[in-house]
């Protein structure tokens, strides 16, 4: 989860990777990146259902724009 301070909880790990990557994929598109992968991450890492649906909300605004063509 997007937070200013560092730390987190268990379940609920503070980091912006895949926010980053859904917020701004035009520069994945322009670095010739065919896909991206993501994995569930270790034990204390935010999962979809401790994430306050972020992932399902930015992937939703992903998905309704068409995504971004390889450059």
């Amino acid at each position: 989860m997007i937070c200013r301070s560092s730390g987190g909880t268990p379940g609920h790990y503070r980091d912006n990777h895949v926010d980053y990557m859904l917020r701004n994929p035009w520069e994945h598109g322009a670095m010739h990146t065919f896909a991206s992968v993501v994995s569930g991450g270790g034990t204390y890492s935010t999962s979809i259902n401790t994430d306050g649906r972020q992932f399902a909300r930015l992937f939703g605004q992903y998905l309704s724009y068409g995504g971004v063509g390889v450059q």
